[in-house]
């Protein structure tokens, strides 16, 4: 069965995220969706939850034939966090069935994987934990030169998740990977070790323009 499109993708209601066009005042698909982490009260921390909706986003994003390109970002207007991290504040969802059980990061990285348009990654503040691995499927990543980041798993002991053993050493080499995630600390985003991850490292007001500007061209 074909999947059913939206007739906007501005009046798409899903839980911890919100879509919209670009320009949001078209009142029809653009090629170009902006997908933003919406948990303002919490920095945009991850949750089970929004995990759920990035990938029933994505899905329908990927088969869409209005949309060309995706870009991802929080809707954070200060410009001051992206993601921080998962939220532990917030109860797991229980599994019944342990065989059944997946991680929930690793379902929103092999959704964008398999997304069959490009994603560009806005990183428009501060990113840890999940907040740096959910944008390591993306095909470009633009981060604010004022972005504290880190692969914070070791310091609260923790394995890496969400498919990042995969996706970090082949982005930026074994020996970067196994510093960053060995000693689990937070680096800003113009620091040497984060080189070959960002494309772009730019002015915070200057994060998700650029990120667009890159996502028209491929579009």
């Amino acid at each position: 069965m074909a999947p059913s499109f939206p007739d906007s993708y501005n009046t798409l209601s899903l839980p911890d995220i919100s879509l919209s066009h670009h320009p949001e005042s078209s009142p029809t698909v653009t090629p170009v969706i902006i997908v933003r982490l919406n948990r303002p009260e919490s920095r945009h921390a991850y949750t089970d939850t929004m995990g759920a909706s990035l990938v029933t986003a994505y899905g329908l994003l990927s088969e869409d034939p209005r949309v060309r390109a995706i870009v991802l970002t929080s809707a954070d207007t200060t410009n001051k966090f992206f993601c921080a991290g998962m939220d532990f504040n917030v109860t797991a969802q229980r599994v019944e069935d342990p065989l059944q059980y997946r991680d929930s990061g690793g379902t929103v990285s092999i959704a964008m994987h398999r997304c069959q348009k490009p994603i560009v990654a806005a990183v428009n503040g501060a990113a840890v934990g999940i907040g740096m691995t959910m944008t390591l499927p993306a095909t470009v990543r633009v981060a604010s030169n004022q972005a504290k980041c880190g692969f914070v798993f070791a310091q609260r002991g923790f394995c890496m998740e969400a498919c990042s053993s995969f996706f970090l050493p082949r982005l930026i080499g074994t020996s970067k990977a196994m510093h960053l995630v060995s000693t689990g600390a937070v680096y800003p985003a113009t620091h040497r070790l984060f080189d070959d991850l960002f494309s772009e490292v730019v002015e915070p007001a200057q994060v998700l323009p650029t990120a667009l500007k890159i996502a028209e061209g491929m579009a």
